[in-house]
């Protein structure tokens, strides 16, 4: 077992759970100060004040983590993402901030077929480069979980690709 100890603050987000994750106020985040926290083999035992760790799991501890007074939080699940993709359409977004329809930048090349044909073009080496850029970028926003679509192929042979990176 390990103890993380000296933690900062940890958000148990036990209130929340409570409520479904429904209409969640500050104090739902159930932040407990001076933390402590159990876990072996990717199981979290106990979470409390570290005062107040219990004896019965001190002769367990083999290891222990100090936090440097750093917050800890439950990571984030990405749960609805096209990571594998190539082409930008960046520039659409301020467009359609500037009052153009999604229909006027699809008849001038844009919209999601741009997408579809960038990604067919894009080697397999390039849409990897780019879907392993994307998860760095999700993983440093708190995002430990990514639950990936495939969609901007639309033909076998490219969304098989896709699939593949």
């Amino acid at each position: 077992m390990i103890l993380f100890r000296n933690i900062g603050q940890l958000l148990t987000l036990k209130s929340a759970a409570k409520k479904n994750g429904r209409r969640p106020l500050e104090k739902d985040l159930s932040v407990l100060s001076r933390a402590a926290m159990i876990a072996d083999r990717g199981k979290i035992f106990w979470v409390g004040p570290e005062r107040k760790v219990p004896k019965e799991f001190l002769d367990k501890i083999k290891k222990e983590v100090s936090f440097d007074q750093r917050t800890v939080l439950p990571s984030f699940t990405e749960c609805h993402t096209h990571l594998v993709f190539a082409g930008d359409r960046a520039h659409e977004f301020e467009q359609r901030n500037q009052g153009v329809s999604y229909q006027e930048i699809a008849r001038k090349g844009g919209g999601i077929l741009s997408t579809v044909k960038a990604t067919r073009k894009a080697r397999f080496e390039d849409l990897l480069k780019l879907s392993q850029k994307r998860v760095k970028d999700f993983l440093a926003q708190g995002v430990s979980t990514i639950e990936v679509k495939s969609g901007y192929g639309l033909r076998l042979k490219d969304e098989l690709k896709m699939l593949e990176v």
